[in-house]
């Protein structure tokens, strides 16, 4: 094997980029990166106060995840049962047209029967009506991210 030496004067500069390709986009990490202003907290903790939870979830005393009134829900690490039930609700249309009040009812039947199939009762439902439900910056940083559920404790005991 042999390495040929190329003179460095036979070498051709390559041509420098005509756009520089982060310029862009730099405004935009700048803004993301910095602190919001004084009204942005505001807005951000008067909406948390505006949206209350429809049905929490727990598994023994943690909670596992909150369907909200308005439709979204927040879920710990092992979500998949539930995201997976609504995932599959919204490409198969059955939720299609549903709006407000009729599509939360609607995702929180979707979920207790997905729970049900796959925990049997394993996992407590709480449903509220809007007078007694905790809101969203109550709740939100309850969520048991890590928290197992039952399943995962019964094949821990299996399994050990």
């Amino acid at each position: 094997m042999s390495i040929q030496s190329i003179p460095v004067s036979s070498l051709i500069a390559l041509d420098m980029p005509q756009k520089k390709l982060f310029d862009s986009n730099i405004k935009e990490i700048k803004n993301t990166l910095e602190d919001p202003s004084e009204s942005q907290r505001q807005q951000a903790l008067e909406q948390q106060a505006q949206t209350k939870a429809h049905t929490v979830y727990r598994s023994g005393n943690n909670i596992i995840g909150v369907l909200w009134s308005d439709g979204s829900t927040s879920f710990g690490s092992n979500s998949s049962t539930a995201r997976e039930a609504i995932n599959s609700a919204y490409n198969s249309n059955e939720l299609q047209n549903l709006k407000g009040e009729a599509l939360t009812e609607k995702l929180a039947q979707i979920i207790d029967n997905a729970f049900s199939r796959k925990y049997g009762s394993g996992i407590d439902v709480q449903t509220y009506t809007s007078n007694d439900a905790p809101n969203r910056g109550y709740i939100s940083h309850q969520v048991d991210w890590m928290q197992d559920y039952p399943l995962s404790k019964r094949l821990s005991s299996i399994y050990a």
